[in-house]
């Protein structure tokens, strides 16, 4: 979803322009919960946090998160996205090994 915005827009757009809708019940635009997460984002970026302990991912461990940009549109590479992890816990990550797999 954000490098077919960013391929069309050659900028990042934020969950609603993108078409993304977290899991969870929306608490504010780019904030959503669950019995199990919180996910938050703006414009270029998305985290999620547990919610509760996870094997040896303590409980409210900000683990999950990602953040992407954009070439502009004067730049030979127009559109091209790149994604790269933001702060994340190894704990929570080895819950999900296919997580680093995004990363461009």
């Amino acid at each position: 979803m954000v490098e077919a915005y960013a391929q069309e827009n050659y900028t990042n757009g934020d969950w609603g322009q993108i078409g993304y809708t977290a899991p969870g019940t929306k608490a504010t635009s780019g904030d959503y919960s669950s019995n199990e997460f919180q996910y938050t984002g703006s414009t270029g970026t998305w985290n999620a946090k547990n919610l509760h302990k996870l094997d040896d991912c303590t409980a409210n461990s900000e683990g999950w998160a990602l953040t992407s940009t954009v070439k502009p549109q004067n730049d030979a590479a127009a559109g091209e996205v790149h994604i790269a992890l933001g702060t994340v816990v190894d704990a929570c990550i080895a819950l999900t090994p296919s997580f680093n797999k995004l990363i461009k």
